[in-house]
């Protein structure tokens, strides 16, 4: 059984791809742990079977991008192009980008004076 009792909490732990996850449920009834260990087995099969991702905000996006480039040559250009973007859009869900706000965004960039190639990359 993957639930177990530490003390007056019960302890969720499973293996997945020869990897172990341990999670307190912080829970004092067995049912609920046991509802918690179904609920991370769902989303532990959904992201990594499945493919569904988590969703990810565009300035989380933009931040984690400058934090696992900062040995980068790149990272000056990258924290420019940062910059813009949270300037431009609303801190929203990557997944909620369309095309038209893309295409606003180039507009307003071609107004600044920026070329289409830098806007491109």
């Amino acid at each position: 059984m993957s639930v177990y009792k530490r003390g007056k909490y019960w302890i969720i732990q499973f293996n997945h791809n020869r990897k172990t996850y341990t999670r307190s449920s912080k829970c004092t009834r067995k049912r609920d742990a046991l509802e918690l260990e179904r609920q991370m087995r769902q989303q532990l099969v959904e992201t990594h079977v499945l493919g569904h991702r988590e969703h990810i905000t565009l300035h989380e996006a933009c931040d984690d991008l400058l934090s696992t480039s900062k040995v980068s040559g790149a990272y000056g250009t990258l924290a420019t192009a940062t910059k813009r973007f949270k300037h431009s859009f609303n801190d929203i869900y990557l997944d909620a980008i369309t095309n038209r706000d893309l295409s606003r965004w180039v507009e307003h960039e071609r107004k600044r004076g920026i070329k289409d190639i830098t806007i491109r990359l």
